[in-house]
C-alpha cells in the first residue's frame, strides 16, 4: 500500500519524527517504544461533524503514522497492571450506534456507517468502539445481528445508554423535565443487559450521551470506563478510565495527523510553526480551511446546548 505523500503528509511526519528525535536526543539514546498516552478519538458517522472525504484522510494519517487500534478492555487491562503500550496505540469511537436522534435520522446513519465507515476501518486493519444505543437495535435500520457481527470481527461494544432520551442532557443542565436518579441508573442497568444479552459479553464501557455525566458513582458500579466528551488530552492513568477524555476530529481538521503525535508522545514544531517555517498553508479543503477550531468544556457545553435547543419541546 505504498502511497506517494502529499506536502501535508509529509510535513505532519516530519514533525513526529522531529519530536522522536528530540526525546532521543533529551534521554541520550533512542526514542522509548511506549508511548506516553493513548489518544481517544471520538467519532459519530460522516453524517454528523466531518464529511466521508475527510474520515478517509484522517484514517489514511493514523496509517501511515503506523498506527494500530485498541479498544477500552485492552486499555483497561494494560493500565490496571501497569503496563507499556507499544507506540502508535489509539482508541477510535462510534456514538449513536442505534440512536433514533441521531443527526438525519436513524437509517441514514446506519447506512453510512456501512457505506463510508466500516469499509474504511477494514482498508487499514482497525477496529472501533461502538457506543450502541440499544433501545434503537432492531427497530428501523440496526439489528442485533449487525451488532453481534461486529463483536465477532473485534469491534467493542459499549453501552451509550438504552434510550439516549433527551432527559439525560436535560438533567445534566438543570433544566425542567430532566431524568431522576431512578430513571439513569435505568438506563445504565437496562442497557447492559441488553448488549449482554445479545452479544454473550457484557460490557465495560458506558459513553455518556450529550456528554451528560451524572450521578457518575452509580454508573462506577456497573461500569468500569465512562467517557465523556471533554477534550483534555491523552490517557494516560488508570484514574482517567471514570472520566476518559475524547480528541474531536472535526476540530482538528487541518491539524490532526500532528495532534496525534503528539498525544502519542511526540514534541517538536506545532502544524502552524510548521506553516510559517515552510510556507505551506495546504489544507484539506478550501470549505474546510476554517472548520479546524479548538475546543475546551465550556465551548463544547454551550455547543450541545444550542444543538438541542430546537429540539426541546
Amino acid at each position: 500500500m505504498d502511497m506517494p505523500l502529499s506536502r501535508r503528509d509529509f510535513i505532519k511526519m516530519a514533525a513526529a519524527v522531529f519530536g522522536a528525535c528530540v526525546s532521543a536526543k533529551a534521554t541520550g539514546g533512542v526514542a522509548e517504544a511506549a508511548q506516553i498516552g493513548t489518544p481517544v478519538i471520538m467519532y459519530h458517522t460522516t453524517a454528523y461533524g466531518i464529511t466521508s472525504e475527510i474520515f478517509v484522510d484522517q484514517m489514511k494519517a493514523l496509517y501511515r503514522m503506523d498506527c494500530k487500534t485498541i479498544g477500552f478492555e485492552e486499555l483497561y487491562d494494560s493500565l490496571k497492571k501497569r503496563l507499556n503500550l507499544p507506540y502508535g496505540r489509539v482508541v477510535l469511537t462510534f456514538d449513536d450506534i442505534g440512536n433514533q436522534l441521531a443527526k438525519s435520522g436513524l437509517q441514514k446513519t446506519h447506512d453510512d456507517f456501512w457505506e463510508n465507515i466500516y469499509p474504511v476501518l477494514n482498508k487499514y486493519g482497525f477496529k472501533g468502539v461502538l457506543g450502541v444505543v440499544t433501545g434503537g437495535i432492531s427497530n428501523e435500520g440496526w439489528t442485533w445481528d449487525e451488532i453481534r457481527r461486529l463483536a465477532d470481527e473485534g469491534h467493542e461494544i459499549a453501552s451509550h445508554s438504552a434510550t439516549h432520551n433527551l432527559g439525560m442532557n436535560q438533567a445534566y443542565l438543570n433544566r425542567p423535565g430532566g431524568f431522576s436518579r431512578e430513571q439513569f441508573i435505568d438506563e445504565f442497568r437496562r442497557s447492559r443487559y441488553d448488549i449482554q444479552n445479545n452479544t454473550g459479553r457484557a460490557p465495560i464501557t458506558y459513553i455518556w450521551p450529550f456528554g451528560a455525566v451524572k450521578y457518575g458513582s452509580d454508573a462506577a458500579e456497573i461500569y468500569p470506563v465512562r467517557v465523556t466528551v471533554w477534550e483534555t488530552g491523552p490517557v494516560s492513568g488508570l484514574s482517567q478510565l471514570g472520566s476518559v477524555p475524547r480528541y474531536h476530529p472535526d476540530g482538528h481538521v487541518n491539524d490532526f495527523g500532528i495532534t496525534i503525535a503528539r498525544a502519542l508522545g511526540f514534541g517538536g514544531p506545532t502544524a502552524t510553526q510548521l506553516e510559517k517555517s515552510t510556507g505551506d498553508t495546504d489544507t484539506y479543503t478550501e470549505k474546510n480551511r476554517n472548520y479546524g477550531v479548538g475546543f475546551n468544556s465550556e465551548a463544547l457545553r454551550a455547543r450541545h446546548a444550542e444543538k438541542f435547543r430546537d429540539v426541546e419541546t
